[in-house]
């Protein structure tokens, strides 16, 4: 089963690729089967991506010779040489910085000099389940030609036997010089995607991530006084989670987005706890084969061997415990979706047939699912007129394992609509837990507009919309509200899927503050209406006016500029606008 887009999917393990061809001269067929050598330039950024994707984990530093008390010395070093190669961006192959002395003796290390080269893994099976990598090199294909640089883009992206070595090596032996332009261009757009946060960030993200409790208290104590939103990721470095970090490259520009590694060390600090607004719970490797006859039978959480389960799996359902108990959003993706069935005594089973590659998933309409993979303009049409389109997913898949059953409050909220038809592909809790058996994530690509109407990225950028009011109600000391208030939409959307005239007979309008204007009439017979203001949207936020004979009422966003305008049939009707923290206008 090939997982090799897996590894080569995020900016930077191709950009590291990249490097390694663009410092090398003209190739002949002789050199082609020849390693790059490795240059200062390749060092540097390998060093980058070792800490960004290994999430500066102990259990890499201790490999390298690196001690607990060096490691915040080691971050300075590693912050310096990133805030060096940032003023390098407009000259990505000029002379790179000094290292400093930590960072000096780990490029000379063994274990580092194994990690720099470029090893290509596909993940398979045994005949006992077992998940294992091997090295595996396919053969490549590369295009006469490309038309552009978006297509050029596409391709290294997309294709998975390629590597950044062979394409450059193709490019340079073809002399085509607006080939070579455009190469140069991505490179410097892959620099600017890979470090284009500021040096402090960096920094903060580093010493978040070093499992060091007073690193990690120093980085909170400064962040807790800036509007940042910290999304917690369980198994950050796992081979599945790299495309999450994407959700970086487009927030963080903003310094408003933090993804925060999560390890059994920070799931013991209360204060990092407290400052979180979402989870993701990434797809990653099983103990399934664990269970007695789970080759034929279905099994639950109780019949898999406590001493066979991985760290992370032990931490997935910490985290759903942690999460149902605090209402905050979480995102699950594969394994994260087993795992959300297997928390509420929910049973898998095991597919006949793996599932490698794509598959066509209906999710089920007034689900919390399918209304994270709906638009915005959609998803206030969905509330407020009951409107829930089919949404056809082409899920990106890879599992041997779903979910047979569901139990306790967890309800399902995708099924295949191919053979085999019917299998459960996606499922929520309450309002704020949804879960999905393929990979939304492999979608999500900020760069790619194409792609910004797929509901992959919708499902993706829901979630973020969804932690940024999880935040804002935290700020406020309301974050206890935010459950309670995503479970009210969440019954309104399974209303209107039951019963919509029912539902569209009720007193009430839903303001999400996101979709743009639109004009709503109150029926004659109701004498007051409520407004259901989303969550994380505050009195504050909104411009609330009314017209000069009070037969109409206007709600605006003050940022975004979204407004909703109610017009009265008779001028006694009452409008009541309600959020977490109570206001009226009549």
């Amino acid at each position: 089963m090939s997982k090799k887009t897996l590894l080569l999917s995020t900016a930077a393990a191709l950009f590291i690729q990249w490097v390694m061809a663009v410092e090398q001269p003209s190739f002949t067929s002789e050199h082609m089967s020849k390693e790059p050598e490795q240059s200062t330039i390749v060092t540097v950024i390998t060093l980058i991506n070792l800490f960004e994707e290994g999430a500066f984990q102990t259990k890499y530093l201790e490999k390298m010779g690196i001690k607990e008390d060096q490691v915040e010395l080691l971050i300075n070093e590693d912050t310096e040489l990133v805030d060096s190669m940032y003023e390098l961006r407009a000259h990505p192959l000029g002379a790179a910085p000094a290292f400093g002395s930590l960072l000096a003796g780990i490029v000379n290390h063994e274990y580092f000099l194994k990690r720099a080269q470029r090893i290509t893994d596909d993940e398979d099976e045994d005949e006992d389940g077992r998940h294992f990598f091997s090295e595996d090199y396919d053969e490549c294909h590369i295009p006469e030609s490309f038309a552009s640089e978006e297509e050029m883009r596409h391709f290294l992206i997309n294709d998975e036997n390629c590597s950044f070595r062979q394409l450059f090596t193709y490019i340079r032996q073809s002399s085509d010089t607006e080939l070579v332009s455009m190469s140069e261009a991505m490179l410097v757009d892959f620099i600017k995607g890979l470090i284009g946060a500021t040096k402090q960030s960096i920094s903060l993200r580093l010493m978040l991530s070093s499992g060091q409790d007073d690193l990690t208290e120093k980085a909170l104590s400064f962040l807790d006084t800036m509007p940042f939103t910290f999304i917690g990721m369980a198994n950050y470095d796992g081979i599945f989670s790299g495309h999450f970090r994407m959700i970086d490259e487009k927030y963080n520009q903003k310094l408003n987005i933090f993804v925060v590694p999560l390890n059994e060390r920070l799931l013991k600090n209360e204060q990092l706890l407290s400052s979180m607004d979402g989870i993701i719970i990434p797809g990653a490797g099983d103990s399934f084969h664990s269970a007695p006859n789970y080759l034929t039978k279905p099994f639950g959480l109780e019949q898999l061997d406590s001493e066979a389960m991985m760290d992370h799996e032990k931490i997935y359902q910490w985290l759903y415990d942690y999460s149902m108990r605090e209402g905050i959003p979480v995102l699950g993706t594969c394994a994260g979706n087993q795992h959300l069935a297997l928390n509420k005594g929910g049973m898998l089973s095991r597919l006949t047939d793996a599932f490698d590659g794509h598959k066509q998933v209906k999710l089920v309409p007034g689900s919390l699912n399918h209304y994270m993979a709906l638009s915005s303009e959609a998803q206030s049409d969905a509330l407020n007129h009951c409107d829930l389109p089919e949404v056809v997913v082409n899920g990106t898949v890879m599992h041997s394992y779903v979910i047979e059953q569901v139990a306790n409050g967890v309800e399902i909220a995708g099924l295949t609509t191919e053979q085999p038809e019917n299998v459960i592909m996606a499922a929520s809790y309450k309002g704020h837990i949804s879960t999905f058996q393929f990979h939304p994530e492999y979608v999500y690509d900020p760069r790619d507009e194409q792609k910004d109407d797929d509901p992959n990225t919708h499902i993706i950028e829901s979630f973020v919309k969804f932690t940024a009011a999880h935040r804002a109600m935290r700020r406020q000391s309301q974050a206890p509200y935010y459950a309670p208030a995503m479970h009210q939409r969440a019954e309104r959307l399974k209303q209107c899927a039951s019963n919509s005239k029912k539902a569209l007979g009720r007193a009430e309008y839903w303001f999400n503050g996101d979709r743009g204007s639109e004009s709503l009439n109150i029926q004659p017979e109701h004498n007051e209406v409520t407004v259901y203001v989303a969550p994380g949207l505050l009195s504050e936020d909104l411009d609330i006016q009314q017209s000069y004979d009070s037969m109409r009422i206007f709600i605006s966003h003050k940022d975004s500029g979204s407004s909703m305008e109610f017009v009265k049939s008779r001028a006694n009707q009452k409008v009541h606008i309600e959020y977490t923290e109570e206001c009226g206008l009549n």
